[in-house]
């Protein structure tokens, strides 16, 4: 939700925050929490699914690509990776 923000896809923003509305606030980031408010919510998302398919943003690629352009250094990694040893 907050990708879709900060990459200024308002629409879309909208349309995720009104599921999470749905659910009964913010989405827990456990996946059982979350199964037990579909269970006790039992929301419909069709509306919202032809909602966010439909929706007149400009192409999320051109979008992401605009947002990682603008904010480079968030995407950098600055580091050492070790490369793991694959078994024969």
């Amino acid at each position: 939700m907050r990708g879709f923000e900060a990459a200024g896809l308002k629409k879309n923003y909208e349309i995720i925050k009104e599921s999470a509305e749905r659910l009964g606030g913010y989405p827990s980031k456990n996946r059982l929490e979350r199964q037990d408010r579909l269970e006790q919510y039992e929301p419909d998302f069709d509306d919202l699914d032809s909602r966010f398919y439909r929706s007149e943003e400009e192409d999320f690629e051109d979008a992401l690509l605009r947002y990682i352009r603008a904010n480079k250094e968030k995407f950098v990694f600055k580091g050492t990776l070790k490369r793991l040893k694959l078994m024969e």
